[in-house]
């Protein structure tokens, strides 16, 4: 059973109560809840074996979401070789259970168009969401969930349902419980959205 989690994002190792983005290749930690993934900004390099890695590594108990992966039209590889790794994730997240944390960078017709055709059962999670009210409304209807950390459109906040409203910390040095009183929400448990703890 996962412990509660209420980051649902951060590349800090240090981080409790929070699911740790692990670098490309990293071996998976004996403690904690962690996510593997090729960054888009990864894929024009992601060679055999970061494809292996990422492979033996979602099957890790340990690693109860996958990614984070997407789209990035401005820095990344070619957006074809982008989406075939994305795919890959996908095609992961559904063997195993476990939700994808989705970097999306002017992505979103391919995203939703990828959604709708595979129509996966786990949660997509658009992981620092800072976009318009429209945009959060357009993927909400589509199904994904959208994660916001220090940096977010307060306007946005109210499309967002409280029950596909997730935190994460990312890269900031703000821990998750500044962020849960910027948005004006509390502190909610979302281990019932990971791998292995369903």
């Amino acid at each position: 059973m996962i412990a509660a989690i209420y980051d649902v994002h951060t590349h800090d190792l240090d981080r409790a109560n929070a699911v740790v983005n692990l670098p490309l290749g990293a071996a998976v930690p004996p403690e904690g809840c962690y996510s593997v993934g090729i960054h888009p900004w990864d894929a024009g390099m992601a060679d055999g074996a970061a494809v292996r890695w990422l492979r033996e590594s979602a099957a890790d108990s340990r690693v109860v979401a996958i990614g984070e992966t997407g789209f990035d039209a401005l820095r990344g590889g070619d957006m074809d070789r982008q989406e075939e790794l994305f795919r890959e994730h996908a095609s992961l997240s559904r063997i195993y259970g476990k939700p994808m944390i989705i970097h999306n960078v002017r992505g979103t017709d391919r995203l939703i168009s990828i959604r709708r055709e595979l129509r996966p059962a786990e949660p997509w999670i658009i992981h620092g969401f800072r976009g318009k009210p429209e945009l959060a409304r357009q993927l909400v209807r589509e199904g994904f969930y959208l994660s916001v950390g220090e940096r977010f459109n307060r306007d946005s906040l109210a499309e967002i349902p409280a029950e596909r409203l997730l935190l994460e910390s990312d890269d900031s040095a703000v821990d998750v419980r500044e962020i849960a009183r910027m948005v004006g929400t509390g502190l909610r448990d979302v281990s019932y959205l990971l791998g292995n703890g369903r």
